[in-house]
């Protein structure tokens, strides 16, 4: 037909017409057709007489999907095969510590359905796991803020992230930890790392006590006027500086 690039007619004396490949959206061609004698048909002799009706064979693109678990451990990354037109079923039941249940995404963060009436992938893909949590977080680590709940932020297992930086009272905010050591994020709150945690959803601040000067006037007694430092929270010396390191 004329949607396939082919002549939808001819004469005895027109020269041999090649026939165009043609096969619709998710499909591949294979071949052209007689409808009577199942021969294959490549072209359309001069000479040629007569209505002849041809038929397109053609086949589904069968595509391949990768499922990317992202390092998780316990899962090793797999291979789906979906054929254009039949259904698409992804694996709903991996379980990642105290996540909840899994969920899938593109490259593009478009969330894919477990179930799909109808492959429409014309290209092999890849699909991401996603595992996402809410982690809580805390003050600085064995200080009073420590046990105090700053917010909370979601997160998903093995992506980039950003958690906005903490502001407290008399420290400089250098990153949010794990168990108040193991940096995982810098002082503007983006991600070291991709998230790796798969219980125990806690982070605390890391900061630097600020250092302050405190000026000594004997006012009138001995000594003179002397300068003392200390850190927030420090004790404050006469004439050195005395630290309290988080």
């Amino acid at each position: 037909s004329g949607q396939c690039g082919n002549d939808t007619s001819y004469t005895i004396e027109d020269e041999d017409i090649i026939l165009n490949s043609y096969a619709p959206t998710g499909y591949s061609f294979v071949r052209w057709y007689d409808k009577e004698t199942k021969e294959t048909v490549t072209k359309i002799e001069q000479g040629s007489t007569g209505t002849r009706i041809l038929c397109l064979e053609k086949t589904p693109i069968n595509v391949t999907i990768t499922l990317d678990y992202r390092g998780a451990p316990g899962f090793t990354n797999s291979i789906v095969t979906a054929v254009y037109g039949s259904e698409i079923k992804l694996p709903k039941e991996a379980q990642l510590g105290s996540y909840g249940k899994v969920k899938w995404e593109d490259a593009q963060g478009n969330i894919i359905p477990y179930e799909t009436q109808k492959s429409q992938l014309l290209s092999d893909v890849t699909y991401y796991a996603l595992w996402e949590a809410d982690v809580k977080l805390y003050g600085i680590w064995n200080t009073a803020s420590g046990d105090t709940l700053q917010g909370s932020v979601r997160v998903a297992y093995g992506k980039n992230f950003y958690i906005p930086p903490c502001s407290l009272p008399g420290y400089t905010f250098k990153g949010w930890t794990i168990s108040g050591t193991t940096l995982i994020t810098n002082s503007a709150g983006y991600s070291l790392q991709p998230f790796s945690l798969t219980t125990d959803f806690k982070l605390y601040a890391k900061g630097e006590a600020r250092s302050y000067a405190v000026t000594l006037d004997p006012q009138g007694g001995s000594g003179g006027t002397r300068e003392a430092h200390a850190d927030f929270g420090g004790w404050i010396g006469n004439s050195a500086s005395v630290e309290k390191r988080i």
